[in-house]
């Protein structure tokens, strides 16, 4: 689920598609960073993000409902299948770490985390509750396959 009404949101900003089986999270990814976007779905974090290669880092918004945007984040656990798509290809990510960090740690968004890893790596952000508590908290995942599209894969549990 959203926060916002779908026809106040540019759909062209949408570049892909975010699904978590186990948490039934389903929302779209937009291109950039603005209130817009972070109320309609995920939101990329850097210009020069590619789905699939490097460190693919997405941003949401906290909220009370678990059944919208990223509000049951915290309850993917290691083991978690993510999957992205851009409507041709599906990257299917395994969630290999979840961490609190302080919102100073931007490096969680780079490239280097990926080289680290040895692998492309997806970066899942949200608050820690609440943008006043000064923490973010991260779902890590590491590319474990690709695959053509079709909506029964990207969907299956």
């Amino acid at each position: 689920g959203t926060l916002i009404n779908q026809n106040k949101v540019n759909m062209d900003l949408i570049v892909g598609q975010l699904v978590v089986p186990s948490i039934n999270l389903n929302i779209p990814i937009f291109k950039g960073i603005n209130n817009t976007n972070l109320l309609a779905g995920s939101a990329t974090m850097r210009e020069d993000q590619t789905m699939g290669k490097g460190n693919y880092p997405l941003a949401g918004h906290y909220v009370k409902d678990k059944d919208v945007l990223f509000g049951s984040l915290m309850d993917v656990k290691e083991g978690d299948i993510i999957r992205l798509t851009d409507k041709e290809t599906i990257f299917e990510y395994e969630t290999y770490e979840v961490k609190l960090v302080p919102d100073t740690a931007v490096y969680l968004i780079d490239n280097q985390e990926s080289e680290n890893i040895g692998n492309p790596i997806i970066s899942l952000m949200t608050c820690y509750y609440s943008s006043k508590t000064g923490k973010r908290y991260f779902v890590m995942g590491e590319l474990k396959e690709s695959y053509a599209y079709t909506q029964e894969a990207l969907y299956a549990k």
